[in-house]
């Protein structure tokens, strides 16, 4: 497929998608929309990815589309990395490795819990 058929493919996906007013738009209404103009469902597949999707099931974001088409036309990448939460490790006086605001369990605890098994060390 030539890069012209590529862009002409991509323009007719953001017209449809510049004539939305909701800030999300039903996938099975998006494919709908673009079947008028001459596409095929498949050829949705560019800008309905994992990363454009709403949080409400079956709805994506149409920003967020209009942006991977602008990456895809531009060849400059717009989005930024998704930075994931890590969890805080902290050490206790014992050694062990701890997340962030847990407690250790000390030797009470331990012969307070073989206690309520029955059994003792």
């Amino acid at each position: 497929m030539s890069n012209t058929v590529k862009l002409e493919k991509l323009n007719k996906l953001k017209s449809v998608l510049e004539g939305y007013t909701t800030p999300t738009v039903k996938r099975a209404a998006f494919i709908s929309a673009v079947a008028t103009v001459g596409l095929v469902e498949k050829d949705t597949y560019v800008v309905l990815r994992e990363w454009t999707k709403d949080s409400q099931r079956g709805h994506y974001v149409v920003a967020a589309m209009l942006r991977e088409i602008e990456t895809k036309v531009t060849g400059k990448i717009l989005t930024k990395p998704v930075k994931r939460k890590t969890r805080e490790i902290a050490e206790s006086s014992a050694g062990a490795v701890l997340a962030y605001g847990e407690i250790p369990y000390s030797d009470n605890d331990i012969a307070e819990e073989l206690s309520l098994m029955g059994t003792t060390i």
